[in-house]
């Protein structure tokens, strides 16, 4: 029993930092480099275990380098690094009451952490991420249902919503 009251314990420990108030919808930004938890990857899916670690890291970096301007230099690396962690602050947005489902996380993730999401501004990130998961449910159904009910994201449901896509930014620059 004393292992239970661990468990609850340690899942309960932690802290979320928020940063102020959106004027546009009125929602909070996490700040993940002040947030604190032990949950740990045993409470995450398995479809989120290689894609979620490096969401902290990649945000924290990008905040070192912005307070340290690296950029400035006009270093390419720091600046795609810059831009790829506004882009997932602005894609883990969500709206009060709305949470994502895992399909929709996963879909997520992997568009902008493979660079398919690098050419959208910031502020567009709602509606090309909206019209990206309506285009990967459309052509890659299988994939979705797959990581819904295994709550894996296998290397055949990987490739599937990747190519996909890849597919959905050749229609849209076209």
């Amino acid at each position: 029993s004393t292992e239970v009251v661990e468990e609850f314990i340690s899942i309960a420990d932690g802290q979320l930092v928020l940063e102020g108030v959106r004027a546009a919808g009125g929602s909070y930004r996490a700040n993940p480099r002040l947030s604190v938890t032990r949950i740990g990857t045993r409470a995450l899916p398995r479809a989120l275990d290689a894609l979620a670690p490096q969401i902290r890291l990649g945000l924290a970096q990008a905040e070192d380098a912005r307070r340290f301007q690296l950029q400035a230099v006009g270093d390419p690396l720091s600046q795609r690094a810059d831009g790829r962690a506004l882009r997932m602050a602005a894609a883990l947005t969500q709206p009060p009451g709305q949470p994502a489902c895992l399909e929709e996380l996963v879909v997520t993730l992997l568009a902008v952490q493979r660079g398919h999401a690098d050419g959208v501004q910031p502020e567009q990130m709602t509606t090309y991420l909206e019209r990206a998961y309506a285009f990967v449910q459309a052509s890659a159904p299988q994939a979705l249902k797959e990581i819904t009910a295994t709550r894996q994201l296998t290397a055949t449901a990987e490739k599937a919503v990747d190519e996909a896509l890849a597919t959905f930014n050749v229609a849209r620059i076209s």
